[in-house]
């Protein structure tokens, strides 16, 4: 589930002859959230490969987490900038997913090309390729 915030500010302007124009602005904040698959306990870390991969708008990225921990999952460039972060702090065990929609954390989209996911928790690092096609 995605959480996506809408706020819709409204301002009334009145002219010299009593006119009046109404300006209204809408700002949209998305969040991308971890979901957390249910009536699942695995019994050791996985990571799943990514899917669809190559991918276009969305990759869907999973993991099996068999201790609470701390999670996080950052996405490389090439060159080995972060373009995007998720710390998605204490976790409980569980088969998690985040969806990427291919933008970086300033909400741009990102070029298409290679990226890097790597994957913390306590114990492990994982890292796997994606394809983002344009």
């Amino acid at each position: 589930m995605v959480q996506k915030w809408i706020i819709l500010i409204a301002f009334v302007l009145s002219g010299l002859r009593g006119e009046s124009d109404t300006l209204v602005i809408t700002i949209t904040i998305e969040d991308v959230p971890l979901a957390v698959e249910e009536n699942t306990v695995p019994t050791e870390f996985h990571t799943y490969s990514a899917f669809p991969n190559p991918f276009n708008n969305v990759v869907v990225l999973k993991w099996d987490i068999p201790n609470e921990t701390n999670f996080s999952v950052s996405i490389f460039d090439v060159m080995g900038r972060q373009v995007w972060f998720k710390n998605c702090g204490r976790v409980m065990p569980g088969q998690y997913s985040i969806r990427w929609n291919g933008k970086d954390i300033y909400y741009q989209t990102v070029s298409g090309g290679i990226y890097f996911v790597r994957t913390r928790t306590g114990e492990n690092v994982t890292q796997q390729k994606i394809l983002f096609l344009k």
